[in-house]
């Protein structure tokens, strides 16, 4: 059991379509919709938060969903605000000097995502050392270790082997362009939309957006070019380094200019294996902006639209 050699990470893994098509077998709809089984699909699911007054509201919507408070880690996020000058004045969005902001409110939103990037880094971060540390515990193993410790540690392995990570100002349910959720169906269609999830996935999305040219491959199933909106999403292990890479730029001062984390970690999908559930079954809950965007405060779940080909169809196409 000694040696890299002997460790194979793909048996790790948790079977998620495995997984799905038991969980359909044995509950019915109605159950599924009460409990969306994430810890059977996803090794440790984190809550990044930034503020206490939210808490309690993702804490309800989480337990809404099956998930309570032993369920997930909570992260605490950075804000903005305590952050230097010389770390936010490099962030920069595309198309930000047409929308007329005064240089206080741009500085504001600046503050705001370069603390959701730092966060969102630093978090990715701590699931890559636990990653390697239950790896290195396990190729440490000697042969003599009993049946009982070696299932312990490959459990390890397999827990710290994925991600999945909600902000916390995110709600389930789908709102199909109105502001009224609706949560029939939604749970089951999530579970059995794992079924199509391809098995060598490194990144996986519960809602969001795509500015490049998204197909859908399945009934439930987009594969993403670029896409972006992190309130709810998964990431492999296989995923964890090459991520990190990428992000490292929010602490390099020598580069004069970054985005936010969103777009940074979509430059990846195109290169790896990125997925997103249809329609989504997550949206941003009604809170005050973290980023100082005052559309932020209105519930938002962006739906993207296909025709029978599968293609994307842009807003402007429609």
């Amino acid at each position: 059991m000694t040696g890299t050699s002997r460790i194979n990470h793909s048996a790790m893994m948790i079977n998620h379509r495995d997984v799905a098509q038991e969980l359909i077998e044995r509950f019915s709809k109605k159950q599924l919709d009460k409990d969306w089984r994430f810890k059977d699909f996803f090794g440790t699911i984190y809550l990044l938060s930034g503020s206490k007054e939210r808490l309690p509201g993702v804490r309800a919507s989480l337990a809404s969903v099956g998930l309570q408070k032993g369920d997930y880690k909570v992260f605490q996020g950075i804000r903005g605000e305590s952050l230097p000058r010389c770390i936010f004045s490099r962030m920069h969005e595309k198309g930000e000097e047409k929308k007329g902001l005064q240089k206080e409110e741009l500085e504001k939103i600046h503050c705001g995502q370069t603390g959701c990037f730092i966060s969102h880094y630093r978090l990715i971060e701590e699931a890559q050392q636990g990653y390697r540390a239950a790896v290195e515990e396990l190729k440490a193993v000697k042969q003599t270790v009993t049946q009982r410790k070696l299932k312990a540690l490959v459990e390890k392995v397999k827990r710290a082997s994925t991600i999945l990570v909600f902000e916390d100002n995110v709600g389930f349910g789908f709102l199909n362009n109105t502001d009224k959720v609706a949560r029939e169906n939604v749970g089951y269609r999530f579970v059995k939309s794992m079924k199509e999830l391809p098995k060598n996935w490194d990144f996986f999305y519960l809602m969001g957006w795509d500015f490049g040219k998204p197909k859908l491959i399945s009934k439930h199933m987009i594969k993403l070019d670029y896409g972006v909106i992190i309130k709810s999403y998964a990431i492999k292990y296989t995923a964890f380094d090459p991520l990190l890479k990428e992000l490292k730029v929010v602490l390099d001062q020598s580069v004069k200019k970054i985005d936010p984390v969103d777009h940074h970690i979509a430059k990846l999908h195109k290169p790896f294996q990125a997925y997103m559930i249809h329609p989504p079954c997550c949206y941003r809950l009604k809170t005050k902006s973290m980023v100082g965007r005052e559309n932020d405060k209105e519930v938002y779940q962006p739906l993207l639209v296909f025709d029978q080909s599968g293609e994307f169809i842009p807003p402007q196409s429609k």
